[in-house]
């Protein structure tokens, strides 16, 4: 009886956990395969006339131009990557929502999906090395929110800049 209770608790956290996914994805669109070597910078913005002012206030608001540099600065620097002599990462955000943390309470899955989508461009100097594109998204619904701690959208935000940022280093 006590290991069919346990494999009903498991099921239900796996459901729970289940309908609140989020992934990853950055593909190398253009430039060599092989390693830029180091990265001196990262730079991030809005791709002009690609966010509604609603939207990009809300961006703003949850400073997820500092979020994303943080992470991929981050990320680079855990993998030695890091050097004043090194390339430039350029990241231009084109795409992006993310629902309040009331939302995801109240509404969950039903009030739709988070999501951030950008191009990157690694440069030395005048040339591109290497170009991107990345995007992460997901889908809490209200009790993976709370089991996973990320009912806030800045827990949400820090959690795509983090897996962006994870790959982007992997494939420089």
């Amino acid at each position: 009886m006590k290991f069919f209770l346990t494999r009903i608790v498991l099921a239900l956290a796996s459901c729970m956990l289940g309908f609140g996914c989020s992934s990853a994805r950055v593909f190398q669109t253009s430039g060599s395969m092989g390693s830029v070597g180091t990265v001196s910078d990262v730079h991030v913005s809005i791709h002009p006339g690609s966010l509604d002012v609603d939207t990009e206030s809300y961006y703003r608001t949850n400073s997820i131009s500092g979020l994303l540099r943080t992470a991929v600065l981050a990320e680079l620097r855990r993998k030695g990557k890091v050097d004043t002599n090194g390339a430039k990462i350029e990241i231009s955000v084109t795409d992006f929502r993310l629902r309040s943390g009331s939302a995801v309470f109240w509404v969950g899955v039903m009030a739709g999906s988070d999501h951030i989508a950008s191009v990157i461009v690694v440069k030395k100097g005048n040339i591109s090395l290497k170009t991107f594109e990345a995007s992460a998204s997901g889908n809490e619904s209200l009790w993976s929110a709370l089991v996973t701690g990320r009912l806030s959208a800045g827990s949400r935000a820090n959690l795509f800049c983090q897996m962006i940022a994870r790959d982007i280093a992997s494939q420089l």
